[in-house]
Order: C-alpha cells, then structure tokens, then sequence
C-alpha cells in the first residue's frame, strides 16, 4: 500500500529597494525605483515619516518631512 504526495517549490520572493539618491532641499519629492519578483506578489514601503503617493507601488514617490530634510537623511525600505 503507498500513497502519493506532489510537492510545489514557489521560487524565493525577490525585493529590490533601487539605488541610493540625492535630492536638492527646495525639490525633495523622491521618484522610488523598487522592484520585485519570484514568488512576491506585492510590496509595501516603509520607513521615514514622510508621505508615500501609494505605498504599495515599488515606483512610488516619497515626500520627507521638514525634519528629515533637516537631518539630511532618511531610510527607506
């Protein structure tokens, strides 16, 4: 007597955040530049305090806060 079982390997979820970036005080709207593949199906920012236009989206942008701007950096993941 046997039994049979199939097994599926989903490929490894992949997440690329993209590449560091300098923006200017007077223009600090952040054009992000993620990406993801194998088995993610979404992604999600987070990180900084600032405002996100759809978090959800690897090619967002992101508004700092006055506080971020002033501290010179902020961390994005």
């Amino acid at each position: 007597d046997r039994d049979t079982m199939t097994v599926f390997y989903d490929p490894a979820a992949t997440v690329n955040t993209g590449q560091n970036t300098n923006v200017c005080e007077t223009n600090p709207l952040i054009q992000l530049d993620g990406s993801f593949g194998g088995a993610a199906t979404t992604v999600t920012w987070s990180g900084g305090a600032g405002t996100f236009s759809d978090i959800n989206s690897p090619t967002s942008t992101y508004l700092p806060t006055q506080a971020e701007i002033d501290a010179g950096t902020v961390t994005l993941t």
